[in-house]
């Protein structure tokens, strides 16, 4: 083939040798969905969210959160109509001062069902979990003299990996939770980054003193096993991200660039060289495998040195730097696109069909284009202008239990609630043997 084509090219004119290059180029068999990036931002809302946590449910909605908002004030952005859908004032808990009852809102997390709103609040040490559906109230689960920062949510919803750093040695650990009761199923070792396998499996990395190092745990396996240890530099980054492709089949290690491993034996398949500048330290993959976006969320502005500038890295690197990084996972290439700046960048997250990717910022959410697409057949809970009632449809039968009792004059069942400040009462209205009754959401703290 290669004698025929370089025989084409002394002998032919121009058109056909643009038509000989073309054909080359297409059999090399790269998705075109997975080599473009569009720059159009479709979408722009100013937000005060203070580096407040983002999650995108389906193709719909985006949940953007508030940190240290007087209000507890959780953003709902409509992805279809570009608009603020509402707001929510999320409860507060019982506390002595404004910080044990003020969310922080660090990191939202969904759970794969869709169901479950996971908020991490990092001052408040707790993590709460909202039903989006409504049907139940939501639950809290605390910290003894633990700083909750990442949650890790299995791809089957019922264990909850929350990265943690002590606030008596100073040291991380990671535990393992239950969702359905909140109580502890094990610990690990302290993580930078985790993310658990459709097996069941968990990838965890650890970056310290200029390394990074890989491990699986297996399920059932108490112990894990070392994959990979990557060495750098001090002035390489003191965090990094693991991320996996939908299959489960790829595990994509950032630190000291970009990695590729097979999930099965561990082994490097592909790498990425990145410069050191920006510091690309989160990773978050489109649902249909093809692209990946990189973000540094420490980018702020160009500090020129000879090595270390825009036009050295289009050159070296193949890419326009700045806080955001497409990247085509299919040829492991990142996307030659010019965007801007979005500094303060803090999280990124994918629409559900991969057309869209959504970025929170400190004061904006931007949606982006992504040039992808993929099918979706996402059914989410239809969500209300108003938060969930905290409890409700609450059910007392039997005995009723503490807290519940008739009222002698009107014949009425009442409860009070012991969460509630200032012990709040509601009238519970008789169904057959139950009772039932509804506390209004604002009224939880």
């Amino acid at each position: 083939m290669l004698p025929r084509v370089l025989l084409c090219l002394r002998r032919c004119s121009i058109p056909v040798l643009l038509a000989v290059v073309m054909t080359v180029s297409f059999n090399m068999g790269v998705p075109v969905a997975a080599t473009s990036f569009s720059s159009e931002i479709v979408a722009h809302q100013a937000f005060t969210t203070n580096d407040g946590g983002l999650a995108v449910l389906g193709n719909r909605y985006a949940f953007v959160g508030t940190s240290f908002d007087a209000h507890n004030t959780l953003y709902i952005y409509d992805l279809v109509r570009h608009r603020l859908f509402t707001q929510w004032h999320l409860p507060t808990l019982r506390g002595a001062n404004s910080i044990n009852r003020a969310y922080t809102m660090d990191e939202l997390v969904i759970s794969p069902n869709l169901r479950w709103l996971y908020i991490v609040n990092h001052m408040r040490a707790d993590v709460v979990a909202i039903d989006l559906t409504g049907h139940l109230s939501p639950r809290s689960i605390g910290f003894d003299n633990l700083t909750p920062d990442e949650l890790a949510i299995s791809p089957d919803g019922r264990s909850l990996y929350v990265s943690c750093t002590s606030l008596l040695t100073g040291n991380d650990e990671t535990v393992l939770y239950d969702t359905s009761t909140g109580t502890v199923m094990k610990q690990l070792p302290a993580s930078t980054s985790l993310v658990i396998g459709r097996d069941g499996s968990v990838y965890r990395m650890l970056v310290s003193g200029g390394t990074a190092r890989v491990w699986v745990y297996r399920e059932g396996s108490q112990s894990g096993q070392l994959w990979i240890a990557i060495h750098g530099s001090d002035l390489d980054a003191t965090t990094g991200s693991l991320a996996l492709n939908p299959a489960g089949t790829r595990l994509y290690v950032l630190w000291h660039g970009l990695r590729t491993l097979d999930t099965h034996t561990g082994r490097v398949l592909r790498r990425l060289s990145l410069p050191l500048y920006p510091q690309y330290t989160k990773i978050s993959v489109s649902p249909n495998g093809q692209q990946a976006m990189l973000w540094s969320p420490d980018f702020v502005q160009w500090i020129d040195t000879p090595t270390d500038n825009p036009h050295y890295i289009a050159v070296h690197y193949g890419f326009v730097p700045g806080a955001l990084l497409p990247v085509n996972l299919s040829a492991m290439k990142p996307l030659m696109v010019d965007l801007p700046d979005f500094p303060a960048l803090h999280a990124v997250a994918y629409t559900a069909d991969s057309r869209f990717v959504v970025l929170g910022q400190v004061s904006t959410l931007d949606v982006l284009r992504s040039g992808t697409s993929g099918p979706s057949s996402t059914n989410f809970p239809t969500l209300e202008s108003e938060p969930p009632s905290a409890i409700a449809g609450t059910t007392k039968t039997g005995t009723l239990g503490t807290g519940c009792a008739k009222n002698d004059l009107t014949g009425s069942w009442q409860y009070t609630d012991p969460r509630v400040n200032g012990n709040l009462t509601m009238t519970l209205r008789q169904t057959g043997s139950s009772l039932v009754g509804t506390f209004p959401w604002q009224h939880l703290v």
